[in-house]
């Protein structure tokens, strides 16, 4: 039906006062706008200004600009921008709805990463040293006292062979995760702070991740 409606019509069918229109001129109070004269040959118009909406769900907001009165349409330059929470919400305020939380399990998620591989590095670099293997040594004793006087206690030749290639490929597996969460905390810590998207950063790093697997 509307789509035989001229642009007054369509107009009248907004509700000013549930602030659905929003009138880009310098005869409304809190347009925000004013005129600017510094190119004598060309008049503008300059609004800035923030608007709240408030809802209970998430929803998709659309916005339509529009002059009834022109019949060549509009020339306009615009930048909106459009959060999510009030200043001092770093973890919301830039975040779309379906990406809250995702910073915070990435932090999360980075550190306790992080700390595995700090532990998997240490049992590394034990089974590397001659500790190693008397840890292992240690837990055959042990092994051999519970199994009681039967058990045979013997080296086998490949006991100090401990530092095995899987695990090689584990430590590298957790290298790549860790560079992954890394550089995804970094881009979306980068995006939270001024909403710009850095597609360097995600480029770069979530191939890291499938990598490992």
């Amino acid at each position: 039906m509307c789509l035989f409606q001229n642009c007054h019509q369509k107009e009248a069918m907004l509700k000013p006062e549930r602030h659905q229109v929003i009138y880009l001129n310098i005869a409304q109070q809190f347009s925000g706008c004013i005129l600017n004269t510094t190119i004598p040959s060309a008049h503008f118009y300059r609004c800035q200004n923030s608007r709240k909406f408030s809802s209970s769900r998430a929803r998709w907001w659309y916005f339509v600009l529009a002059d009834c009165d022109s019949n060549k349409g509009l020339r306009l330059k615009y930048k909106l921008t459009m959060t999510n929470a009030p200043k001092g919400h770093t973890f919301f305020r830039q975040f779309s709805a379906d990406e809250f939380y995702v910073l915070q399990t990435d932090i999360v998620f980075a550190s306790l990463t992080s700390f595995i591989f700090i532990l998997a590095t240490v049992v590394a670099y034990i089974l590397q040293t001659d500790i190693g293997f008397l840890v292992v040594l240690f837990c055959i004793f042990l092994l051999s006292c519970y199994v009681g006087d039967g058990a045979v206690f013997s080296c086998p030749a490949g006991t100090r062979q401990l530092f095995h290639t899987t695990y090689k490929m584990y430590i590298a597996s957790l290298t790549l995760e860790v560079l992954h969460l890394f550089f995804m905390c970094i881009a979306y810590g980068k995006y939270a702070h001024d909403g710009k998207n850095n597609y360097g950063l995600k480029t770069f790093g979530e191939p890291l991740s499938p990598i490992h697997l």
